[in-house]
């Protein structure tokens, strides 16, 4: 019930103020997504996905790409197209490998 809430707080904000920042409307799309995700709801999940695709594009945040493509791989896992889910989380495992920098300690 927590998604309810959250959608409820984020939607009243949006309804009112068309002048909305692009990546605030995507963070709140995909924040939701995975409220649901965790509620056991993916077909509302789906729908906020479906929102934050037409805005991915634009966005330049790792954190926030790597979010909504995890979340999209589990709801291809959930409608049970496990050979697209399983190639969204190989995505994902190589996106998060290339964000990782490792920084190896100074010699003394």
């Amino acid at each position: 019930m927590c998604a309810e809430r959250t959608l409820r707080l984020h939607t009243s904000r949006l309804a009112g103020v068309r002048a909305v920042e692009p990546g605030y409307k995507l963070a709140t799309c995909v924040r939701i997504a995975m409220l649901y995700l965790e509620d056991d709801d993916p077909v509302a999940a789906e729908g906020f996905i479906k929102k934050a695709s037409a805005l991915i594009a634009g966005s330049r945040d790792p954190v926030l790409e790597l979010q909504y493509k995890t979340s999209y791989a589990r709801i291809m896992d959930a409608k049970r197209r496990c050979d697209c889910g399983g190639c969204c989380f190989c995505c994902c495992r190589c996106f998060y490998a290339r964000s990782i920098t490792v920084v190896a300690p100074s010699p003394p």
